[in-house]
Order: C-alpha cells, then structure tokens, then sequence
C-alpha cells in the first residue's frame, strides 16, 4: 500500500543545540523510523580555502536570508542524491551516503526561498572534534549512519507513495546536545551542487529491475509415431490379391513338375 511520508524535525529555538527528527506515516501517525540527532544551525563564519576565514554577513543567522540558520515551515523532499564524484558534493563535507533534496514549499521556508534561498538538503558529513554536528550553511545536518538510516526506510516504506514531505517546527526547550557556530567546510546557499541534484530521478520512483525471463528449455524431439498394426502384414495382404495367388499358383506346380521329374529319372537308372 502507498504511504504518505513525513520527515518531522524538531528544533530548539536556541540553534545552538542540536534538535531531533522521524519519518512518520501521515496517514497513521506511525513512527516508522527516529528519533535521530539532526541540527538546522548556520555558520558564523567558514573556511576561505587561503588559510583564513569568511566571515557571515548574515550577523543574526536570520533564516529568513541567505547563510542564515535552516528556515521551519514545509518542504517537498525531490529527490535523494548521491554525493561524490562530479556532483560538487564532497563526502567530506556531504557524507557519503547522499542529500535529501528539500524544496520548500510554505511558512517561513517559502519566504526564504522568496528571498533566493532555493533550496536545502538534509545532509550528514565530517562531525566536530568533540564529536558534535558540525554547522551548516543552512541545511539540516544529521550522522552518517542516521542519514542511511533515514533512507532506507523510505526506500522500504513508501511502496509506490508520493514524494515524502518535511516540516520543520521549533520548541523553546532545550532538546539536544550543545554545539559549535563553526564549520571545517564552506557549504554555500544554495548548497553545492543543487542544480545537478534537482534532476536526480528520485530513487523511490524508479521501477525495480524485472526477474530475468526463466531459461529457453532444451527442444524436445517429438515422440515416434505410434506403430501400425497394420504394417509387419501387408505381405499378407499381398497373397489374398487373387493376381498375386494366380502367380503363386503356377510357380508352385512348376516346382512339382520338376521336383517329379527328378525322381522319376533317378528311379529309372
């Protein structure tokens, strides 16, 4: 049966703590996997790839612009794209398993993306020292093996469904762990490599590979045809042709004429 999937992510209102996300069951409420770590929390400031750092213009993090802290409001997840090669996305800072591509679509994440914040991915990547998500450029950053986590069970849920969904809300109680503003990598917004994700077939779409066809059996010769009782005796046949019985006949009395003769001669002598 199709599913209708949600991605629901839950943040603190203070970004400097990491929030929490499941994929749920729209229909059913059910939670079909999470809760995982997950944290919407921009840069102050990020590699300038000459030994510095850039510092963010976007002083306050406003998700509302760009390199600000990921906007809440809803999103359509596109599609999942892998990361590496000659997407633009390196696995260092990406994670090696791919994006969830997020487009947004109402609250505050359709009026960032009015203000040219087109698009967002949930992504993993490279953690902190300390072991902490590092921040972003205004994505959604989970752990290597949660993102894989997270895409399995869509690919082994949706079962034909439509695109799943994400939301993303905020709570002003502290919900996870603490932090850092810094980052080991500049992500750019939009993100690294969008536009050659965008036209990633979404792997939930694509058709499973047919069984192969079963194996040609070997050719059967056919069955002999059955025997006619009719034919060890056509000989017989033949002699009741009164023809054949005329000749028979004859041949057999000039065998005895011969056969007399002979005896006849050997008694005389």
């Amino acid at each position: 049966m199709p599913r209708h999937l949600k991605i629901d992510i839950i943040l603190a209102t203070n970004r400097l703590y990491s929030g929490y996300g499941n994929l749920v069951d729209v229909q059913t409420g059910e939670v079909l996997y999470g809760p995982f770590e997950i944290i919407g929390r921009s840069s102050r400031s990020w590699p300038d790839g000459h030994g510095g750092r850039t510092q963010n213009q976007n002083t306050t993090l406003d998700s509302l612009h760009k390199d600000g802290n990921t906007p809440t409001g809803e999103y359509r997840v596109t599609t999942f794209a892998p990361n590496g090669g000659s997407t633009g996305r390196s696995v260092e800072t990406y994670g090696p398993h791919g994006v969830f591509v997020l487009d947004p679509s109402g609250g505050d994440a359709l009026i960032a993306k009015n203000n040219g914040r087109v698009g967002l991915y949930i992504h993993s990547g490279h953690r902190m020292p300390d072991g902490s998500l590092m921040s972003t450029e205004g994505c959604l950053r989970m752990g290597d093996d949660h993102i894989k986590g997270l895409y399995d069970a869509v690919m082994s849920v949706i079962d034909g469904g439509p695109n799943p969904v994400c939301e993303v809300t905020t709570v002003t109680t502290t919900v996870g762990t603490v932090g850092s503003l810094l980052t080991e990598y500049e992500e750019g917004d939009p993100p690294a490599g969008l536009s050659q994700a965008t036209n990633v077939i979404p792997p939930w779409q694509i058709a499973p590979p047919s069984p192969p066809p079963p194996p040609t059996p070997h050719p059967v010769d056919p069955p002999s045809p059955p025997v006619d009782p009719v034919t060890p005796h056509r000989h017989l046949l033949a002699i009741r042709n009164p023809l054949t019985m005329t000749t028979m006949t004859t041949t057999m009395m000039m065998m005895a004429t011969v056969t007399v003769t002979v005896t006849a001669m050997g008694t005389m002598s």
